[in-house]
């Protein structure tokens, strides 16, 4: 696990390399960019969350909780990942794996009621499957149809 990478909620002081972030242009149709996330911060069901290397952005992700989870089938005991992703020039460098195996440590101390971490992948998206199998979230056998195909729901239950 890459240990210089740290999870933070998001504050303004980060806009200036999120303005600058990248995609790889495969990656574009599976999440969104930060400009687009940001605009969805008046949602207080909805926590950005930052994934920093010596204070700088690699990475992000949106935690949805309540009505997130609740519109894939979970329970209101579980927080809803969204639009993962890691900057162009820092992909392959573990960053999102690491990410993924500290959320759970991070949920405990932010989310005290949260039981489960859910998140759904694109049936095409096969790298992100394998980086979630990776850090400990499992395919639950539930499929429904996304605007770019067939996406499976992944979970992690969380035992502290």
């Amino acid at each position: 696990m890459n240990e210089d990478i740290g999870l933070v909620f998001y504050e303004s002081k980060y806009d200036e390399d999120l303005v600058k972030f990248e995609l790889e242009s495969a990656q574009e149709q599976f999440t969104a960019y930060p400009q687009e996330i940001l605009q969805t911060l008046v949602d207080i069901e909805r926590h950005y969350i930052l994934i920093v290397q010596k204070q700088k952005v690699v990475g992000y992700f949106v935690l949805h909780e309540n009505n997130g989870p609740l519109e894939i089938g979970s329970h209101n005991k579980a927080l809803l990942i969204r639009a993962l992703a890691v900057s162009k020039n820092e992909q392959g460098k573990g960053h999102a794996l690491s990410a993924m195996k500290m959320l759970p440590d991070f949920t405990k101390n932010h989310f005290k009621n949260i039981e489960e971490l859910v998140l759904v992948v694109n049936h095409a998206n096969i790298p992100a499957q394998n980086l979630y199998k990776k850090s400990g979230f499992s395919d639950t056998g539930i499929r429904r149809n996304g605007k770019h195909g067939l996406q499976f729901i992944y979970n992690n239950i969380l035992i502290f």
